[in-house]
C-alpha cells in the first residue's frame, strides 16, 4: 500500500525477487507502505523520521534536509523541509482513520557534517533539524521511542515494513 506517489517525493525503487523490494527515499523524499519492503536512506546532517504502526502493519520513512521553510505562504507540502515531512505524516494519519498514539517514532541523522570551528549558522544545520523537529513532534504528541543523532558521522537507514525493525548502519 503506496500511498504517496513517489513521482513528487523522490524515491527509487528495486524489486529483488525473493529478498523483497527495497525502496531508496532520496533528500526530500517520502515513502509510506505495507508489506515486504525496505525502506532505505542515507543520512548526514538530514534528517529521517520513521513511524510505525504495528496494529496495521504499515509504515513510513521521511528524509528531510531542512527545518522548515521561511515563508509560510500556502504551498503545497515539500519533503525537503521537517515540518512539511511531518505535516505529510500527518495527512496519512488521517486518511489511514489511525490515531498518532498508534505509531512507534524513531529519529536518525542531523550529523555535523562541516567544520564546527567556524560558526556560521548554516553549518548546524544537522542540529536545527533534530531541534525543530522534536520540537513539532513532541507538540503535535508523538513519543519519539528511539532516536541515533547527531554526532560527525553518516549513518544508513533501513526500515523494514514487514516487522518494523530499523537497522542503523554507521558509516
Amino acid at each position: 500500500m503506496e500511498l504517496i506517489k513517489t513521482q513528487t517525493l523522490p524515491t527509487r525503487s528495486f524489486d529483488h525477487g525473493n529478498n523483497g523490494k527495497s525502496v531508496h527515499v532520496l533528500i526530500g523524499g517520502f515513502y509510506w507502505g505495507s508489506g515486504d519492503i525496505k525502506v532505505k536512506t542515507v543520512l548526514g546532517s538530514c534528517v529521517s523520521i520513521c513511524m510505525w504502526n504495528k496494529k496495521k502493519k504499515m509504515g513510513g520513512l521521511c528524509h528531510f534536509s531542512l527545518p522548515g521553510r521561511r515563508s509560510r505562504k500556502r504551498y503545497p507540502l515539500n519533503g525537503f523541509y521537517g515540518d512539511d515531512a511531518i505535516h505529510l505524516f500527518l495527512d496519512i494519519i488521517k486518511r489511514t482513520s489511525t490515531v498518532i498514539d498508534d505509531y512507534e517514532v524513531e529519529m536518525y541523522g542531523g550529523a555535523s557534517m562541516f567544520d564546527q570551528e567556524n560558526d556560521i549558522d548554516f553549518l548546524h544545520i544537522g542540529q536545527r533539524n533534530i531541534e525543530s523537529s522534536k520540537e513539532k513532534l513532541k507538540k503535535l504528541g508523538f513519543k519519539i521511542k528511539n532516536e541515533n543523532c547527531g554526532g560527525t558521522f553518516s549513518r544508513h537507514v533501513t526500515f523494514d515494513l514487514s516487522t518494523g525493525l530499523i537497522h542503523l548502519r554507521v558509516i
